[in-house]
């Protein structure tokens, strides 16, 4: 029953009709999200996880290397419960004599003190404690083997050191993926509706199609043993090898250093996510990822546009559009009305120069050509007007 009232509140009516009453395109979506289960806060979230696990890894040994050294007993810490018959102090200010210590041993044991030294082996014992420095790092199965990185945290350093082993790396993720006993919970314990896997098809994009194509390039269908296998491969290989792979360009061009750094770490996350978390079938082959939708890319803003219009008819939203664009037209027209005007008289007394000037040029070419003629009239006339009146 819990259960059933968690699946009513995921689910979300989208109604795509033309109008609010048209009820035969309302779809009921099953709709959640998984803030703080993506590759990159993941990695942030398992470095977190490995940095305390260390830490207190250290702090135990440190404890019980004090113990062990201040009562001249290395091997009294492990095997205390099984022949000590009255607890010893955690901790003391001076080693215990070996006769005092002799009192309560059993008689099997030796009554020899034992040959290591308190004060030689402490600093031993200390210089183990894991990640503290670049010559005794965490060895990190999520890393290409061979590639060096340090994790800080509030002013904690643990150096690490890549191994590549990608099955151990899922292994550590697993806890991250916050699971719970129910069948019917996913990440993080989240209800999830049951899915009919032999009739739905899926699409994986952003970082479903970044892990399978940008170094793997095997990016489209699908196929979980497939992947599986390039991905150990990929994490099997040392760091030289990979940036040498780079730099020559056998990746993809979406690929860059931080891709080639951590792959291995999201391949695995990816795979535990989809199988353990999503409990998709290992074989299963109706599964796609891409990057690109009729040439345009998809991400998963798309579903939250889905998600906000989720109750507005395409016809209210096609009569908003209208709207606005009129509002805007009328914004527009009334800021450049101004400047409307003043660019028409420009264009008009420009016309009207161009004009005048043409006029004035045909007036010059007129003047031109009749003065020639008015020399050869001259020339004409006045010789047989002096034929007239002479004597």
């Amino acid at each position: 029953m819990r259960m059933e009232e968690a699946a009513k509140i995921l689910l979300a009516e989208f109604n795509l009709g033309c109008d609010v009453q048209h009820t035969e395109h309302v779809y009921r979506v099953y709709v959640t999200t998984f803030l703080g289960f993506g590759g990159n806060f993941a990695r942030q979230r398992y470095e977190d996880l490995v940095l305390n696990e260390t830490l207190n890894k250290n702090r135990f040994q440190v404890a019980s290397c004090i113990w062990c050294c201040a009562c001249s007993v290395p091997a009294l810490l492990i095997q205390r419960q099984a022949w000590a018959p009255s607890p010893l102090p955690a901790i003391v200010d001076e080693p215990l004599p070996w006769s005092t210590l002799q009192e309560s041993l059993p008689t099997a044991l030796p009554p020899s003190p034992p040959t290591i030294k308190q004060t030689s082996d402490l600093p031993i014992l200390l210089g183990q404690k894991t990640g503290l420095s670049p010559d005794n790092p965490f060895l990190d199965p999520c890393l290409p083997v061979g590639l060096t990185d340090v994790v800080e945290r509030n002013s904690q350093v643990l150096h690490v050191r890549g191994r590549g082993d990608w099955v151990s790396c899922g292994a550590m993720l697993s806890p991250l993926l916050a699971r719970s006993n129910t069948s019917q919970a996913s990440l993080n314990g989240i209800y999830q509706s049951p899915i009919d896997f032999n009739n739905s098809e899926f699409y994986g994009f952003s970082e479903f199609f970044y892990c399978t194509e940008d170094v793997l390039r095997i990016g489209g269908r699908y196929h979980g043993p497939t992947f599986a296998k390039a991905a150990q491969d990929y994490c099997g290989m040392a760091w030289s090898v990979l940036t040498q792979r780079f730099k020559n360009g056998l990746f993809s061009s979406h690929a860059d250093e931080h891709r080639l750094k951590y792959q291995c770490f999201k391949s695995a996350w990816m795979y535990q996510v989809l199988h353990e978390g999503f409990h998709f079938p290992y074989d299963y082959s109706n599964l796609r990822t891409a990057q690109l939708v009729y040439d345009r890319e998809v991400q998963w803003t798309l579903g939250a546009i889905l998600y906000k219009t989720r109750f507005l008819p395409l016809r209210d939203l096609r009569q908003e559009g209208v709207r606005q664009a009129h509002g805007s037209w009328f914004r527009l027209s009334f800021v450049y009305n101004h400047y409307l005007f003043f660019a028409c008289i420009l264009v008009v007394l420009l016309a009207i120069i161009l004009y005048l000037l043409r006029l004035r040029r045909i007036h010059h070419r007129q003047t031109r050509t009749s003065a020639p003629l008015d020399l050869l009239w001259l020339e004409e006339v006045v010789p047989m007007m002096g034929v007239q009146v002479g004597p």
